[in-house]
């Protein structure tokens, strides 16, 4: 069992209203499960994994590993491994010796020690290499030796502090694979701090979304994508980032309703606007929509379609990106590898209304109750 709950955790630095790490972060990681920290850089998220592993000193809010509370215990008695965004091997131990050092430190006998090194080279693939030195060896294969040192001894809990940041993409794509296939066959609670929203979505049963020292959102992969709990989460999470729109909601005669952009209708709102949005009409709002959900065409299909002019276009392969201009600001579309285009063609834009999320533009905070009351699928 390893069961890790933060209750009300923070993080100052200096005196008591000195600069602020983390804030009042509560979560409940359970046991066996892939918990991903999310966020940009100076968020907080390896501040609060320090604070798990003991390396950092809590200075508010309790910390607890099945029930235990262990604020005050020592790294070292806390029965975790942790793997670093720094590969800190030993350069003048051999890949094996840097593999078994955490064993032998803990008396493990000789023949348990080459039993779980010749299970765990197999497992990270790297039993060609054992007699290597770290400095003879590429960063994939450095990473692998890192990892195998953190899991040789199979702790309660793992830790990764972006351990991945240092590898080219292809290299990452493998060990993302080989670090999930290895939670799978292990089932040992990991906590997994990244700033890649790839990573984060592959590898997560549940990610912690972190901004400005503050716990954003926490949920599945599909729920922070499909139902971002505020504007922050719905830009950060993603790949191209959602477009942002500032509208208004209209009313005429108490019965039909729309959503507009500078004065142009945006959407129309099915039916009469529920009471409990009422108060929209006077609140500064945005929309999102996602690049993949936007619409266009070369001629203006429906009375709520905005007229807008190509910047850029970017063909990836798979997909395009286009950059359209909208008035003043520019929207972000993913299209068909096929599809053609030349700068400053004039497009028609449509926002389809179920695929429209709205943000308090002072808060930031989703609406609740959404005046359109759709369920979302990204």
């Amino acid at each position: 069992m390893a069961e890790i709950i933060l209750d009300q955790l923070s993080k100052r630095y200096g005196k008591k209203h000195g600069p602020c790490a983390v804030k009042d972060l509560s979560l409940r990681i359970r046991d066996r499960e892939f918990m991903v920290f999310l966020g940009p850089s100076g968020c907080g998220k390896t501040t609060t994994l320090r604070m798990i592993a003991g390396l950092e000193e809590i200075t508010g809010g309790n910390l607890t590993f099945d029930g235990k509370p262990i604020n005050d215990l020592p790294p070292q008695a806390r029965d975790i491994a942790m793997a670093f965004e720094n590969y800190a091997l030993y350069p003048t131990l051999a890949v094996r010796d840097n593999i078994e050092f955490p064993l032998k430190i803990r008396r493990w006998p000789h023949s348990r020690i080459d039993e779980k090194i010749e299970w765990v080279a197999g497992a990270v693939q790297i039993t060609d290499i054992l007699h290597r030195r770290p400095f003879e060896l590429s960063g994939g294969q450095q990473q692998r030796v890192s990892l195998a040192r953190a899991i040789v001894r199979e702790p309660k809990a793992f830790l990764f502090d972006e351990p991945l940041s240092h590898l080219d993409m292809k290299q990452r794509q493998v060990m993302r694979a080989l670090i999930k296939r290895i939670h799978s066959q292990l089932r040992k609670t990991t906590v997994y701090v990244t700033h890649d929203q790839n990573e984060a979505m592959a590898l997560a049963d549940r990610i912690a979304v972190m901004h400005q020292a503050e716990l954003q959102q926490v949920g599945t992969p599909e729920e922070v994508l499909n139902n971002p709990a505020n504007a922050f989460v719905a830009g950060f999470i993603g790949e191209p980032a959602m477009n942002f729109l500032d509208v208004e909601v209209g009313m005429k005669s108490g019965r039909a309703a729309w959503i507009s952009h500078a004065g142009n209708r945006l959407a129309d709102l099915p039916g009469a606007l529920d009471p409990a949005c009422h108060h929209l009409l006077s609140a500064p709002l945005q929309a999102g929509i996602r690049p993949h959900r936007i619409e266009f065409s070369e001629t203006r299909m429906r009375a709520t379609d905005l007229a807008a002019e190509i910047s850029t276009y970017e063909s990836l392969g798979e997909r395009g990106i286009l950059t359209v201009r909208l008035r003043s600001q520019d929207l972000t579309i993913l299209t068909l590898p096929e599809q053609t285009f030349r700068k400053a063609q004039p497009l028609w834009i449509h926002f389809p209304p179920e695929h429209l999320y709205f943000f308090s533009k002072d808060s930031g905070k989703r609406l609740h109750p959404d005046p359109l009351d759709r369920k979302r699928t990204g």
